[in-house]
């Protein structure tokens, strides 16, 4: 079961990455499915922005997590059609 601080780091985690790199699309965050307790912020990444330094970035904000929080949060990038298992523009992500 996710717990508050994980939607809050998620979130935080969400947030960053859309400062840091104003094209990147957030297009999600939920469970990962295969892990218990481990969250995905889903993200759109634009063919000019580099996706190893996105998710680089963020890797960094999940190895911070994981250890001062004890928390597994990633940033997974998702291709375009994946906009589509996002049926509205409205996710759990603020805007």
């Amino acid at each position: 079961m996710i717990n508050l601080k994980q939607m809050e780091l998620a979130h935080q985690m969400a947030n960053q990455i859309t400062m840091q790199f104003p094209k990147v699309e957030v297009l999600g965050i939920r469970e990962s499915g295969i892990y218990p307790n481990h969250l995905w912020v889903e993200v759109l990444i634009p063919k000019e922005d580099d996706e190893f330094e996105v998710l680089s970035f963020a890797g960094d904000m999940a190895a911070d997590f994981l250890v001062d929080y004890g928390h597994h949060i990633t940033a997974v990038a998702c291709a375009e059609a994946d906009r589509n298992f996002y049926p509205s523009q409205t996710s759990s992500h603020p805007h």
